[in-house]
C-alpha cells in the first residue's frame, strides 16, 4: 500500500516550505508563488503552529480587504492542522481529508 513517503519522496525538505508566524502574508505568498505551492507551514521558535494557504489568503486578507504587506501571517493562517506521518498510507490521508473537509495535510 502506498504511503506518504512513497508519494512525497525521502528527499522533501519541509523547511524550505516554511515561514514564520511574524512574516507578512506577502513574504508567504512569495514563496508559494516561487515555489509553485499552494501552502506553507507557519513556524514559531522551531515549532508549527499553522498553515497558511491559498484560501486562507482569499477568504482571510482579500476578502476582508486586509493589506498582505502589512498583515502578520499569525493573524490570518490556520492553526487546526490535521498531521500524517511518513508512513501513513494514502488511503488512510484521502479518507482523513474527506472525512475532515479539508485540503492540506
Amino acid at each position: 500500500m502506498a504511503t506518504v513517503k512513497d508519494l512525497i519522496g525521502v528527499k522533501t525538505d519541509a523547511s524550505r516550505y516554511a515561514i514564520k508566524a511574524n512574516e507578512t502574508v506577502y513574504r508567504a505568498i512569495r514563496l508559494m508563488a516561487d515555489a509553485h505551492i499552494g501552502a506553507v507551514l507557519v513556524v514559531e521558535k522551531g515549532t508549527v503552529i499553522g498553515i497558511f494557504t491559498e484560501r486562507d489568503y482569499t477568504m482571510r486578507v482579500e476578502v476582508e480587504g486586509l493589506s498582505a504587506k502589512d498583515t502578520l501571517l499569525r493573524e490570518v493562517m490556520t492553526d487546526k492542522m490535521y498531521t500524517v506521518t511518513p508512513e501513513t498510507s494514502i488511503k488512510q490521508c484521502m479518507e482523513l481529508m474527506i472525512h475532515r473537509h479539508v485540503r492540506h495535510l
